[in-house]
Formats: structure tokens, sequence, C-alpha cells
């Protein structure tokens, strides 16, 4: 492991995926007590090759200084796509001698299932640890079952809460985190015990991706599903 220093703490931004985690992982970089990760999504507990490199690999990801650094982070969204990696929150209670916290960002489901499905009708794939396959993902067939089953943030949470304490779990949204970000920002340095810092740049958005697919295409899709329907129409 060579001259790898092992945090002691780590957080990790979980999720969901296309709710501002990129963004906030880069707001967050710039705080002098936090070591961000090399690989902002290393995937380590979520993709079972990635977990078979083992710990020295994963530990080894950070430029961790004890002297400086409370907290190493990282942030995989692979980790709240539950039932697709199903031993997630469970790998990482394994880890010894580490506390981990948790920041899940989530977002208006239906908006994420949005943006969801047009990256995976976009990338091809389902996850960058899973995929690309022979399987047609294109948005003619409509949205796959995961970009429902992601939106369930309470059935993803529980994977989590079988674990580690609610304490231990920080949760917004994007539309906070667009709305206020000072205040989303320094309520999350309370919650992970770090110093006040006057974060920069909380407006720009990283990561994003803005689709030509019609609207009227998604709400066909949202039309068809009965429960979908009811929330959709009340949404907008």
């Amino acid at each position: 492991m060579g001259k790898m220093k092992k945090p002691k703490e780590i957080l990790i931004i979980i999720g969901a995926m296309k709710s501002g985690t990129t963004s906030l992982f880069n707001y967050l970089a710039q705080h002098p007590q936090i070591a961000p990760s090399r690989l902002k999504e290393p995937g380590f507990y979520a993709a079972d090759e990635i977990w078979q490199k083992g710990f020295g690999w994963y530990f080894d990801l950070w430029d961790f200084k004890p002297d400086q650094h409370k907290l190493a982070m990282e942030a995989t969204t692979d980790y709240t796509k539950f039932p697709l990696f199903p031993e997630t929150a469970k790998r990482i209670k394994s880890t010894d001698d580490v506390k981990f916290k948790f920041i899940y960002i989530m977002r208006n489901p239906l908006r994420r299932i949005e943006s969801h499905a047009l990256h995976v009708s976009r990338v091809k794939m389902e996850s960058c640890f899973v995929g690309p396959t022979d399987h047609d993902y294109s948005f003619d067939n409509g949205v796959e079952q995961n970009s429902i089953e992601f939106s369930k943030y309470a059935q993803q949470l529980d994977q989590f809460t079988k674990y580690f304490d609610k304490e231990d779990i920080f949760l917004t949204t994007l539309e906070e985190l667009n709305s206020d970000p000072e205040k989303v920002m320094q309520e999350i340095t309370g919650f992970l015990g770090i110093s006040p810092y006057e974060f920069e740049d909380l407006s720009k958005s990283y990561n994003s991706y803005k689709s030509k697919t019609p609207p009227n295409r998604l709400h066909q899709f949202f039309s068809s599903i009965k429960w979908l329907r009811a929330v959709y129409h009340f949404l907008l």
C-alpha cells in the first residue's frame, strides 16, 4: 500500500443518480479538511470486479494527509442502485476501523427518472460497471424498470439503515441545493463536523446534459403507468 494513509472517516455521496452528485462532490472538494478521491465515482462497494481489487486499491484513491484532512470523500451513485447492486451497504459495513458518513441527494422522482432514462438511452448502458450489452436501451422501448427502482428513495435508504445509524446519513435534494446552495452547504459542514467554509461557484452545474428528446414522449410513458400518471399530473 506504499505511502497510502488510511482515512479514519470517509464521506460517501451515495446518489441518487442524475440528482446533482457531481456538482456536490466538486463543491465539497474545495474544503481544505476534505480529501477528494482521485476517481470521483470508484464504484468499489457496488461492482464485483472493483470490489475484488481489495481495500488497498480503494484506500490508495486518496492523497490523505492526517494533519490536514478530517475526511476522505468519494461519490458513487451505483451505491443506491438496489437491486442492481444488492451488496453495497453490507460491503461498506465490513470495512474495518473506518467511520462512514453519507449524503443522499435526491430529486423530484419523475424528473430523475426522465433524466436517467435519457442518459441510459444516450450511453446505452445502465452503469459504467454493467454494460454495454446487446440490450436495446433506445428510448423508443420505454423507460427501463431500473430507472423507476432507483427513484424509490425509501427503498434505497432502507439498504443503508440496516447497517448504519440514521444520524450518519444526511438527506437533501437537488431542488434545495439549487434554491439555496449556501444554506445546504453550511448544513453539510455542520453534519460533517468540519469548519464553516465559503464555497465558491455554487451556481455552477457539473455533468449536466440537455437532451433534444421531445418531452411529449416522456409524457406518454408516464401516462401509461397508473401510479406515475397521477403523480405526473399532480406535479405539472
